[in-house]
């Protein structure tokens, strides 16, 4: 197992100053890589693949971890912005871990939301429950931090750069004849994580309490003020629109 984060040159600098709250909030965890478009993160596995397509620098990156561990079959994928915020329970994540590769499935993604799907899509596989994901929800391949069976994300980035796909939101809309599945617990973190569309998640500032988030969190304070007049200037023009 291994975790990927995927990031590019812009939000490198959030991923500079998150590791030490990562390191206490998940104790012990697999071996992790950066993968990026820039080359500015200060940590041994960087992963840099120069092209601006989300997709294009997922699939190569992907391909690079294939090459140099030919046995890999699960990844955690887990955006820059939803890395765990406040502690995770490492013996939940090891009992959902083994589920998954005892069983074999193919993606299980822990969501930053209450998820509740209904009886009819819960299944409990050897004490854990997981849901699985309706056909018709609309982001079947939704990108909270999952485990991914790696054959099977690469079969959708193929799909996906054979369809044109190139970025992260429509990756998102993918359907799969391979059952997708959404965990009961529920990822440390708040819904969109500490970014939302580039921007600073206020909510999420709120939510770092422990010292080794200081950096972290005095950086997205820095950003949120400077992007704060564009904020507001956007807000008035929205407004506006809508009373004109």
């Amino acid at each position: 197992m291994i975790i990927l984060i995927p990031t590019y040159y812009k939000n490198e600098k959030y991923c500079n100053l998150l590791l030490d709250l990562l390191e206490v909030n998940w104790p012990n965890h697999p071996e992790l890589y950066f993968l990026t478009d820039g080359g500015n993160i200060n940590y041994p596995n960087v992963i840099k693949v120069d092209n601006k397509n989300w997709l294009i620098v997922l699939y190569k990156g992907l391909k690079y971890l294939i090459n140099k561990y030919p046995d890999l079959d699960y990844i955690y994928l887990v955006l820059e912005d939803l890395i765990p915020l406040w502690s995770l329970s490492v013996e939940e994540l090891t009992k959902i871990e083994n589920v998954v590769i005892n069983n074999k499935l193919k993606c299980v993604c822990f969501p930053t939301y209450p998820a509740y799907w209904g009886q009819e899509n819960e299944v409990k596989l050897d004490g854990i429950t997981l849901y699985k994901t309706p056909e018709e929800f609309d982001f079947y391949s939704q990108l909270q931090p999952s485990i991914w069976q790696v054959g099977h994300l690469m079969k959708i980035c193929e799909h996906a750069l054979e369809n044109n796909l190139l970025d992260a939101w429509s990756f998102e809309w993918i359907k799969s004849e391979e059952q997708h599945y959404v965990s009961s617990y529920q990822w440390s973190t708040v819904f969109n994580g500490f970014l939302v569309r580039g921007r600073v998640n206020l909510a999420a500032i709120n939510k770092i309490k422990l010292p080794e988030g200081k950096k972290l969190k005095n950086q997205l304070l820095k950003s949120f003020i400077f992007d704060l007049p564009s904020l507001i200037k956007y807000r008035i023009n929205r407004k506006l629109k809508l009373i004109g």
